[in-house]
């Protein structure tokens, strides 16, 4: 077996890295594994639906983060390509799957192989010969990802639309992008925060988690707002709390950008790239799940 180099540290930095080692913990509250399992179950119905179940499955997770969904779905038996442009996202998502490798003691007759790539797009390390289930991880934007391959199911989810088309010229290049990785009857889900619900101009919230011995608290705040393309400035900040004397320490503070579209304005988008926007639901969730796919009229 290979060296388990996993990944070298030549990994591109983002506003994201600061909050990436806690990221987890401090969504577990906003964003708990019950959603998880929900959006997983959706994207299996949307594989059913298009009649893409019998046939081997193949994923780009764009904004994959810490790898929630791209580790599900790895382990469900699909072939998934997890892209992030933050390196210390990239990092946590290893930990995680070197922690799975560990458990299953994968090894050179596994069913599951793990290509991992760093900024440079050098290969780090290939194992598991049979290619019955393989996962890739690239640090690198999806604007700048670039593959023959074309894919099932291309996924964004919580909010990467918003961070990556932070205007509309990049917004139509995404759009054109993602119609030119997708398969013929394949699907993109695209999740994203509503503004008709959500008063972005003005937000602000706190939440806190509980682990041990610590509380972990996460401030979010809106400090600047352009109301002509409704796009906003935020501060996200995580404070480590002692329990026994609530010592608060500023552990991670980012500062991140995001342009807000409506559910309209996104189908516009995608009409011009020739796809089709269907609404999908998740019960007890108001943000919008978009299922986009090549228009078959």
């Amino acid at each position: 077996m290979q060296n388990r180099n996993y990944i070298n540290k030549k990994l591109v930095l983002t506003p994201n890295d600061s909050s990436a080692e806690f990221y987890d913990i401090v969504n577990s509250k906003i964003r708990p594994f019950e959603l998880l399992n929900k959006e997983i179950n959706l994207i299996e119905e949307i594989i059913k639906e298009n009649g893409l179940n019998g046939r081997k499955i193949k994923v780009l997770d764009i904004g994959a983060g810490t790898g929630r969904h791209t580790i599900s779905l790895w382990q469900k038996g699909f072939d998934v390509i997890a892209i992030d442009n933050s390196g210390k996202m990239i990092e946590e998502m290893l930990k995680k799957i070197q922690k799975y490798d560990k458990d299953k003691k994968l090894n050179q007759n596994s069913d599951h192989q793990l290509l991992l790539h760093d900024g440079s797009n050098q290969q780090c390390l290939m194992y598991g010969i049979r290619k019955k289930n393989n996962l890739r991880v690239e640090n690198k934007s999806i604007l700048e990802f670039k593959t023959s391959e074309k894919f099932d199911a291309i996924l964004l989810f919580w909010n990467t639309w918003n961070e990556i088309a932070t205007n509309d010229q990049l917004a139509h290049k995404l759009a054109k992008k993602l119609k030119s990785l997708l398969y013929k009857n394949g699907f993109i889900l695209l999740n994203c925060d509503d503004p008709e619900r959500v008063d972005f101009k003005n937000l602000k919230f706190d939440s806190e988690v509980e682990d041990g011995s610590i509380i972990y608290r996460l401030v979010w705040e809106t400090i600047d707002w352009d109301e002509k393309s409704k796009t906003s400035v935020a501060i996200e900040k995580i404070f480590k709390i002692q329990k026994k004397d609530y010592k608060k320490t500023l552990i991670s503070e980012s500062k991140i950008t995001q342009k807000w579209y409506t559910k309209t304005q996104i189908k516009e988008i995608f009409k011009k790239a020739c796809l089709s926007v269907e609404d999908k639901k998740i019960r007890g969730m108001e943000e919008l799940y978009l299922k986009i796919q090549h228009n078959h009229s």
